[in-house]
């Protein structure tokens, strides 16, 4: 495979080895003064600076560089010099480097460096589309290296993808994220052609949410900006809008720190920072189920007993135990108890599916609580959510 060319590239100098998040790696870096600076240059120290989170050693220790030909200009490693992170090398220099031959032609430099890989954020990882390997993408401010030469000039480069050291399967797990976790929030009620939406097509702070008929669909996709959400991958987490992602449907109480209470208006809320307890929500294990309120799960999504003139309620708090009107069909399945059981939100989940229980007519008591014996095929189920019962 071709590196396209360009003057500062960050190289993979093995194609067979594979990148891990959190080991150690041998990198190439190649660059040319001449493109980089423009100009030949009197700078008497190259650094190079990874992204946060990368480590080249500890701070003011020596480093090696390998396969080089910076000679014979080239003096010294020193990782985190003069106050620099971990994340910094300086490459110090006994006199200029010229940046190109004696035939006018720029010289290529390069040289091999280990780093140990940085961690994967939270929100950054995904499983690709063979369901094989579980990969991190950053955000490409977050993947960024950068080549200095003593101030004179600098240049940028994007990092490598990085791989968590775990192969996965279809046949042994389910991935989900925000993109598969999109699409419209229906009721389940009559033909399941009720949506969640946006009263009057309003996405400022404190505009209200209703319940009401979903949009024809049309090739332009315009109602789509009002019925399409995303649903916590992880089961717990914001009901974010899918074109308006900083906007959450949330519990509109005066009080951060008071009690829920039935009939509390639900409204879009600022959701770009950190998150409210009150725009937390629990998802049902399977798409269709109850939507509790992730900070108090007595309470669920639900909706009035009014319609106006278009056939749309207000929603609002309704008591799970009590009202029939908190039933949803939801774009993907929540996750439940036992994968997640401390409802931590994110962007996406992983989960290996649960291995088959067999069971027969006089050993059901072995399946466990919240399953039953299917006798008919001699495996134990999971009781659905339509048997559900309450959390208290």
């Amino acid at each position: 495979m071709r590196q396209e060319c360009r003057p500062f590239l960050i190289v993979h100098p093995d194609r067979n080895l594979i990148p891990y998040v959190n080991q150690e790696y041998r990198i190439a870096i190649t660059f040319d003064i001449q493109s980089v600076a423009n100009s030949p240059t009197d700078a008497k120290e190259i650094i190079l600076q990874a992204p946060k989170g990368y480590s080249f050693g500890a701070e003011g220790s020596n480093c090696e560089i390998y396969e080089h030909n910076l000679l014979p200009y080239f003096n010294g490693c020193k990782v985190g010099h003069d106050l620099r992170g971990a994340n910094e090398v300086v490459l110090s220099l006994l006199t200029k480097m010229p940046s190109d031959s004696k035939h006018g032609a720029p010289i290529h430099y390069r040289f091999m460096i280990d780093v140990v890989n940085a961690d994967c954020d939270n929100d950054d990882w995904a499983v690709d589309s063979s369901m094989v390997n579980i990969f991190c993408r950053p955000k490409e401010t977050d993947n960024e290296w950068l080549i200095d030469f003593g101030g004179n000039a600098k240049w940028k480069a994007t990092g490598y993808q990085l791989y968590v050291p775990v192969t996965v399967g279809a046949e042994s797990f389910h991935f989900q994220d925000q993109f598969g976790c999109s699409g419209q929030v229906r009721l389940a009620k009559g033909e399941d052609n009720y949506c969640m939406d946006v009263t009057g097509q309003k996405f400022d702070k404190g505009s209200t949410l209703h319940v009401g008929p979903c949009p024809l669909v049309r090739p332009e996709h315009e109602e789509e900006e009002t019925t399409s959400w995303i649903a916590p991958p992880t089961g717990a987490g914001p009901l974010r809008l899918r074109f308006h992602y900083e906007r959450c449907a949330c519990i509109a109480t005066g009080d951060e720190e008071g009690d829920l209470k039935v009939g509390m208006v639900i409204k879009l809320m600022d959701c770009s920072g950190d998150l409210s307890e009150k725009c937390q929500w629990i998802m049902p294990s399977s798409t269709f189920g109850t939507i509790r309120s992730g900070k108090d799960p007595r309470f669920c999504l639900g909706y009035t007993k009014e319609e106006d003139e278009e056939g749309r309620s207000d929603l609002q708090l309704i008591h799970c135990r009590h009202e029939p009107r908190t039933k949803w069909l939801t774009p993907c399945p929540g996750i439940d108890a036992v994968n997640n059981p401390r409802q931590i939100p994110g962007s996406a989940s992983l989960t290996m599916k649960a291995r088959p229980n067999f069971c027969s007519r006089n050993s059901f008591r072995e399946c466990g609580p919240g399953r039953y014996c299917n006798e008919r095929d001699g495996i134990c189920e999971v009781i659905r959510e339509t048997e559900e019962t309450d959390f208290f």
